[in-house]
């Protein structure tokens, strides 16, 4: 991703490694570096309560995505059994 040090140098770099680092005992900082000057930009924070959400939400993503199959599956069965009463 590409972006402006607009803290810093003013210059626009691409974004290349996403670091992340504990500045409290349970809150982690996820950042990146302009190549260029040093100057470090924050994309987010997270505690524990977050970190936990947010895996949450991956695994009801996960469950998403398996349901939407499972869905166009028994819509196709579905249009196929209903295709094949209508011939015969």
């Amino acid at each position: 991703m590409k972006v402006t040090c607009n803290d810093g140098c003013k210059r626009e770099f691409l974004v290349g490694e996403v670091k992340t680092k504990n500045v409290k005992a349970d809150i982690e900082k996820t950042y990146f570096i302009c190549p260029r000057c040093g100057k470090e930009y924050t994309v987010l924070l997270t505690d524990s309560k977050i970190r936990q959400e947010q895996q949450r939400l991956k695994e009801l993503e996960k469950e998403q995505i398996a349901l939407r199959e499972k869905i166009v599956k028994d819509m196709s069965l579905l249009s196929q059994s209903l295709e094949g009463q209508m011939i015969g």
